[in-house]
């Protein structure tokens, strides 16, 4: 049975290049049904004063399981685009393809949905952008119900 998947994806290391590249691998592998505007957000937690990160999201359509589509699909993307097994997850990358939903599925072993949905603007302002009536698994409310006011106003980022 297939579910309908949304997939963080995001850059700080020569983003302009990386994000369409990972866009092409998503599609050559999945069905791409949606892609977001991409957003400049500066760098969070442990990683401020990094350059600013592009982030955006992917809807796609999948039969495969969860743990493959992210481990076999997503981190061999991430590999593939010059990630390092070995760095922080605050370190700057050049390819970071998350797992955010999947399908109305909970799975804690995959950290999915993503526990800093609400929280992180990188993650629901693109997320709202596809589907603003999305429905959160756990709590079956409504995201965008859910987020502080989006004050922070990102700058949406024009990718080729």
């Amino acid at each position: 049975m297939s579910e309908l998947v949304y997939i963080g994806v995001g850059s700080n290391i020569d983003p302009e290049s990386h994000i369409p590249m990972a866009i092409d691998r998503l599609r050559q592998q999945l069905d791409v049904k949606a892609i977001s505007p991409f957003y400049k957000f500066p760098a969070m937690g442990t990683a401020v004063g990094q350059d600013d990160f592009i982030n955006g999201m992917v809807l796609v359509e999948t039969d495969l399981t969860p743990e493959f589509l992210k481990f076999n699909v997503l981190r061999e993307i991430e590999y593939e685009l010059g990630r390092n097994k070995d760095i922080s997850k605050y370190s700057a990358r050049k390819m970071d393809l998350d797992l955010i939903l999947f399908g109305d599925q909970t799975i804690t072993s995959l950290n999915v949905p993503e526990p800093e949905i609400r929280t992180r603007p990188y993650i629901y302002i693109p997320l709202l952008d596809l589907s603003p009536e999305i429905v959160l698994p756990r709590e079956h409310v409504m995201l965008a119900n859910q987020v502080e006011e989006m004050a922070l106003n990102p700058n949406m980022v024009e990718l080729k």
